[in-house]
Formats: structure tokens, sequence, C-alpha cells
């Protein structure tokens, strides 16, 4: 929120009584949702839009999560790499995303080890969580699909089921998750012969819901998918190539040295 809206949002942290308006207490206008019943803050810049998908219990209380599906943004708030801020800077190029295609995450990496190598381990779900950043277990339930344990922002555990939706030995794996369809993640991992004998070029495309708002979205919880596509990617050749995993960016805290000490 702006700093000319901090008493407005002030009083809307007061714990007032059962049936008391916080909006109209601290004078503020609703305006209707996009895509959800429950109006929104017409002076907020920006106003999420989610819908229920799960809630946890903590001990006595419960945490609901949910997911963006529409937002509200105030024009010339936010820019994107290549785009010019206000003020006539620029913001730096850091990701491979396509502009025709803003639901598209694309990165590759060249590892010193043979196609069947590493198809075969990538093959063995149970290896992801040895270099990919967030994910702490994966669980096999079925012939094609798998039950995936994410730690996110705040330490919180949630789980994931994944669908295997094709297979091409020592070439493609694709996958994607168990949600309705406008909210499903889709990967494509490429396996392709090096530039050098016994190399392995791996390619991974990623497509996620929601475009622009689902990055937004993210990005306030402090998860940024481009960065963590090319970290994994990354940790993977060095898991590969040395048994060890050193780069520890865009990943939970503490995971990867813990784990080298346990190899050790």
């Amino acid at each position: 929120m702006p700093f000319a809206l901090a008493e407005e949002m002030r009083v809307t942290s007061i714990a007032f009584p059962k049936g008391v308006e916080e909006p109209k207490e601290a004078g503020l206008s609703l305006a209707p949702s996009m895509r959800v019943g429950v109006p929104r803050i017409a002076e907020a810049p920006v106003s999420m839009e989610c819908i229920f998908m799960q809630e946890i219990a903590l001990g006595s209380f419960g945490l609901v999560l949910g997911g963006a599906v529409a937002a509200s943004l105030l024009a010339g708030l936010i820019c994107f790499a290549g785009e010019p801020m206000r003020g006539g800077g620029q913001l730096m190029q850091t990701t491979s995303l396509s502009r025709r295609d803003e639901n598209t995450i694309e990165a590759s990496v060249t590892i010193r080890r043979t196609v069947d190598d590493v198809f075969g381990f990538y093959r063995d779900f149970k290896n992801l969580p040895r270099f990919l950043g967030d994910v702490m277990a994966i669980e096999q339930i079925g012939p094609a699909t798998s039950r995936w344990t994410i730690q996110g922002p705040f330490g919180i555990r949630t789980t994931w089921t994944i669908r295997v939706t094709e297979e091409r030995t020592n070439e493609l794996i694709r996958s994607e998750t168990v949600t309705s369809p406008g909210l499903r993640t889709y990967w494509e991992m490429h396996f392709a012969v090096g530039p050098e004998a016994g190399d392995t070029e791996v390619r991974e495309v990623m497509k996620m819901p929601l475009g622009r708002l689902g990055r937004v979205a993210l990005a306030l919880i402090g998860k940024f998918p481009t960065e963590e596509v090319t970290s994994n990617l990354h940790r993977l050749k060095e898991l590969m190539e040395t048994g060890r995993v050193s780069d520890t960016s865009y990943s939970v805290a503490g995971k990867f040295s813990h784990q080298n000490e346990r190899n050790e």
C-alpha cells in the first residue's frame, strides 16, 4: 500500500467486533471484483483475487492457501524485462521468458555425462529432491503419478500431485500438476546428445498458469520461477558431474548443506 493510505491500512488491522465493516471504518470504498464475489478495495494499487485451495492445520490455528485467479493493478505500477520504467530507467534483462508466450519459461544446461546416465537419473523421481530447491520429498503413488512435498515461503509445506503424460526414453519427459485446467503447471524435460562426445544437453520448458499475473503473484511471496528453473538445472549439472551440490540459490535455506553433510 502507498504511504498515503498508511492510516487506512492501520485502521483495517484493528480487531473490530463481529459485524463491523472495516473498509467503512477506514473510509475506504469497495469495487466489484472480476472473478470472485468478494469486492476489492477501490483505492488499493494492487488487488489480488483468490480462490480457496487448501487449509493446513497448525496447532490451534488454520492456514488457508488460495490460488490467484485475477488481479487489478494501477497502470504504470510494474514493468517487465526490456520495458521502460517511470523516470526513464530501464529494467535489467534477467529472464529468457518469451514475450510471445508469457506463460513459458525455458532454460538449458550441458552436463558432462551420457544421455543414458542423465535421463536415467532424472526419471527416477526419488532423485529430484537432491537438486530441486524447494522439493523436500517425492512419493510414487501410481504408475504415472507421484506426490511432491514442496516447502514454500515461511516454511509452509504443501503437496502437489504430478502426473507424467508422455515419456520417450533418453529424449523426453512431459508432466503436469493434477488440478483444474486453468491452474495447471506443465513441464517438458528434453534430453539430447551434447556438443562434445559424452555430453548431454538438458532443456527444460515450464508453462505456468495465469501469465504475468501468475508471476506477479509469486513475486509477492518471494518466488521467482525463471531463476529457480536456472538454479535447479545448474544443481543437476553439479550433482551429475561431482556428486555434490554447492549452488544454494533459490532454495530452502540449509537444505543442500545438510544433504552434503549426510553424503560425507
